[in-house]
């Protein structure tokens, strides 16, 4: 299972329930949390406290992964792959340059996720991609 840092859940978070919201924190938990957005209201205390319940219930069942442990699977030969891939083709391009930017949690239930791995699948193969998962602790829902 990835370990992945009370801040980091808080992040998923507040991603959820308030996407591109503009905060801070200060450190773990609701009350270290700095509102900062103009648009979006923070989410109430309980409304965080449920949402941050099911994250951590994500992660205690490997639906979460962080972007900087998937990519440090990643060899030179599928980073190879990788570019050739892109270079023809600007979905799969989009989807790794995000991927590069990633910083939050990945759920692995969420659709752009899954097109990620499709494409990752394609691209370094099944075989590839299932040891991938497995060094990684986590589950790809089909």
């Amino acid at each position: 299972m990835t370990n992945i840092s009370p801040q980091k859940i808080l992040a998923a978070t507040l991603q959820q329930l308030t996407p591109f919201a503009q905060w801070y924190t200060t450190g773990d938990g609701f009350a270290n949390i700095v509102w900062m957005d103009t648009v979006q209201t923070i989410p109430t205390e309980d409304a965080f406290n449920a949402e941050y319940a099911n994250q951590q219930a994500k992660l205690a069942s490997n639906y979460l992964v962080a972007p900087q442990d998937l990519l440090a699977q990643l060899t030179a030969a599928d980073i190879a792959a990788i570019q050739t891939a892109i270079s023809s083709n600007p979905q799969a391009a989009l989807l790794w340059f995000s991927l590069l930017a990633q910083r939050d949690p990945m759920d692995t239930t969420n659709d752009r996720f899954k097109a990620g791995w499709s494409t990752l699948v394609t691209v370094l193969g099944a075989d590839r991609m299932s040891a991938i998962a497995t060094a990684l602790g986590i589950t790809i829902p089909a």
